[in-house]
């Protein structure tokens, strides 16, 4: 994935309150889960379950 792709993502993410993004004064940028984001953690724990579980690396997906 490139940088200009991620940063996107990332972006929206932020846009939908899952993530926060803060700049530091030294110029790195930090995203962390907001409280929405962290509650999303049981349903993909589980979708990642089914999916290990289900597919195969040959499923193209």
């Amino acid at each position: 994935m490139s940088d200009r792709v991620l940063t996107e993502r990332l972006g929206e993410f932020v846009d939908l309150g899952l993530v926060s993004r803060t700049v530091s004064d030294d110029g790195p940028v930090r995203y962390e889960l907001t409280e929405r984001g962290a509650a999303m953690r049981p349903a993909i724990t589980e979708l990642t379950r089914w999916a290990a579980q289900n597919l195969s690396p040959t499923d193209g997906v």
